[in-house]
């Protein structure tokens, strides 16, 4: 019997945007876009702008509390997952 190692995340990552958006499918990606704009101006003003998210910060959060209203729970928990 062979046992698989997985390592622990680490306790502070960045997500690439691209990443996120890759991850999404067609349609999971047309329902976030159609989300992202009605979005306050702030807040898609720092999606628009950023390459990515680091985990530790406030808008990560934000972020999962997004997804998790836009997709559910169980997609919005594997989307920002380190790569």
């Amino acid at each position: 019997m062979v046992a698989s190692f997985n390592p622990p995340a680490p306790a502070v990552y960045i997500i690439r945007k691209l990443v996120l958006w890759t991850r999404l499918s067609d349609a999971g990606a047309n329902t976030v876009d159609v989300a992202v704009a009605t979005q306050s101006a702030k807040l898609r003003g720092i999606w628009n702008s950023a390459s990515e998210v680091r985990s530790e910060s406030e808008f990560f959060g934000r972020l999962e509390a997004f997804l998790t209203g836009v997709l559910g729970a169980d997609r919005a928990n594997q989307l920002p997952q380190p790569e």
